[in-house]
């Protein structure tokens, strides 16, 4: 029994289409740009998820550098790393909402913004301290600090960023002998008054003036068990005297990160009981989000970047792999809060990963 005429003519034509291998391709891409469009929202929304328990963990995580214990320091280290990049978060958290406002998912937009807030804004505070920067007085101190980093051979490059800056006093770290040879021959006439102790791997350091030393220098003022001590000695801005140190504490990665500790406690209980206002510069590879840099800051010191508004600037990495990343700070200055800080900026060092700093203090008050 042959069908309704009208049914061959309306559907025949729609079943062979449908049935053809080139409409079942249309709609497996279709099917596949759809399942694309869900996609996207759902790996923003697990990304959000994700930033804001590493940004709870980063602030609720172990915090207390004086415990001990494997299981407690692998918890602590955890959160110093969450707290480390917690800049970098908000890096992404902002372009994750641009993403989101570009597939128009507000809410999800707006989910990014008390993160962004909360790790990204915080580290522009100091830009609008810019005008804190005082002019250098004639009765002035300069410091430089500077890593070296140990397998750089550009000499006379870094001599001549030295020279231009024309610091009274050169803390340098990952000093090695190849650079006591480089500085005694170039700089031992502007700088006669040194101590120091260079290494063939990147825990050397020295310190270089132009005014006799104060005291007797401490060359190993010891920090935790190891053998990689800062150096403290002291000097007079006027008639006033303070100690400087010149500090490079491990990096915090998983060989060292418990010696790491252990040297952050035994310098931040040293330096409290120093009986002269002080000054610490070096590297401390550690961040300005880190509980360490909190700690040094309930003692009363003052980050100088900070006090002028040049905290924004990060100091390495500069070359390297790793130098396509935003950067961090882990190189400045702590001061005693009757140091007058004048101004502190950052230096290009050719070959390091490092930038170097300058400082300008007036007269302990």
């Amino acid at each position: 029994m042959e069908g309704p005429s009208w049914l061959v003519t309306d559907y025949a034509p729609t079943l062979l289409i449908q049935r053809s291998p080139l409409r079942r391709i249309q709609m497996l891409d279709s099917n596949t740009t759809t399942s694309k469009r869900r996609l996207i929202p759902s790996a923003l929304f697990l990304a959000i998820l994700l930033g804001y328990l590493q940004a709870v963990y980063a602030f609720l995580g172990p915090g207390d550098l004086d415990r001990t214990g494997d299981v407690y320091v692998a918890f602590w280290y955890a959160a110093f790393l969450c707290r480390t990049f917690l800049w970098h978060v908000g890096l992404a958290f902002v372009v994750m909402g641009a993403i989101a406002l570009a597939l128009k998912r507000s809410r999800l937009a707006i989910a990014t913004l008390p993160l962004i807030g909360l790790t990204f804004f915080p580290h522009l505070d100091g830009a609008k301290a810019l005008a804190a920067s005082r002019s250098v007085e004639a009765d002035s101190f300069r410091l430089m600090t500077i890593n070296l980093r140990y397998d750089n051979r550009r000499f006379q490059e870094v001599l001549h960023v030295i020279r231009d800056a024309s610091p009274d006093m050169l803390l340098l770290q990952e000093y090695t002998h190849f650079w006591h040879d480089a500085m005694m021959k170039s700089l031992s006439e502007t700088y006669p008054h040194w101590a120091g102790q260079p290494k063939l791997d990147p825990h050397g350091s020295a310190i270089y003036s132009k005014i006799a030393f104060a005291e007797e220098p401490v060359g190993n003022v010891m920090m935790g068990p190891g053998t990689h001590p800062a150096k403290r000695i002291v000097t007079k801005c006027g008639q006033e005297r303070f100690a400087i140190y010149n500090v490079h504490l491990l990096p915090p990665v998983l060989d060292t990160v418990v010696e790491m500790r252990r040297q952050f406690v035994s310098l931040r209980d040293f330096v409290a009981g120093d009986p002269l206002p002080i000054i610490l510069g070096g590297d401390f590879n550690y961040t300005e989000a880190s509980r360490m840099h909190r700690q040094m800051l309930r003692n009363g010191l003052v980050d100088a970047q900070e006090a002028v508004g040049t905290a924004w600037r990060a100091t390495w990495p500069t070359r390297g792999m790793f130098s396509i990343f935003p950067g961090v700070r882990i190189d400045r200055y702590y001061v005693s809060p009757s140091i007058s800080i004048l101004r502190c900026r950052s230096v290009d060092i050719p070959g390091s990963d490092h930038r170097g700093l300058v400082l300008d203090v007036g007269q302990p008050n």
